[in-house]
């Protein structure tokens, strides 16, 4: 979903930086941060890494969470809970999050 999404908006001329290669921990996406210019980030992020970048990167525009699902319950148990601590990480309150 996410390489789709950025083929989409660079086609619409938009500059995206993206971690097409699906490094979605801290090292993978700062990797990615600091290799590419552009002026939107579109990141496939671990669930449990949204808090850490949404710590250095608080004004996070959007949120989109395509991902939600029973394969992560040996880490999380309700997804109910894995979705609130999602929200909780994200400081913002101008943060708009979409569940898909």
């Amino acid at each position: 979903m996410a390489n789709l999404l950025a083929r989409i908006l660079r086609a619409a001329g938009l500059k995206v930086v993206h971690n097409q290669e699906g490094a979605n921990l801290p090292a993978g996406l700062a990797s990615t941060l600091v290799s590419q210019k552009g002026d939107w980030a579109l990141l496939e992020v671990g669930e449990g890494t949204l808090k850490t970048l949404a710590r250095f990167y608080p004004s996070i525009d959007m949120v989109l969470i395509t991902n939600l699902a029973r394969d992560q319950t040996d880490r999380y148990p309700e997804l109910s809970g894995l979705a609130e601590e999602i929200k909780d990480s994200l400081d913002n309150p101008q943060t708009r999050v979409y569940f898909k």
